[in-house]
């Protein structure tokens, strides 16, 4: 899970994954709950990743059996 490093999560973390070719990418923002999912399109950058909230399932490309909610799992998001 990403809180202060989450801008070099979604910059230049992604980029090395994507150059590596890392096919499936999660950054969790620690704070709000929210993942950024990063899917390999062609070549080897990830286009703009999805967001998807806490109460949103999260399925590995890999293995998909294993999807997860974080609400599931006791996470939820940081109140202001």
């Amino acid at each position: 899970m990403a809180d202060s490093s989450l801008s070099y999560d979604l910059g230049r973390k992604a980029q090395i994954y994507a150059s590596l070719g890392i096919r499936d990418y999660w950054a969790i923002n620690a704070v709000k709950m929210i993942t950024h999912v990063h899917r390999l399109g062609d070549g080897d950058t990830y286009p703009d990743p999805v967001v998807v909230p806490h109460t949103g399932i999260l399925t590995p490309q890999l293995l998909p059996a294993l999807a997860v909610r974080l609400a599931d799992l006791g996470l939820e998001p940081m109140s202001a």
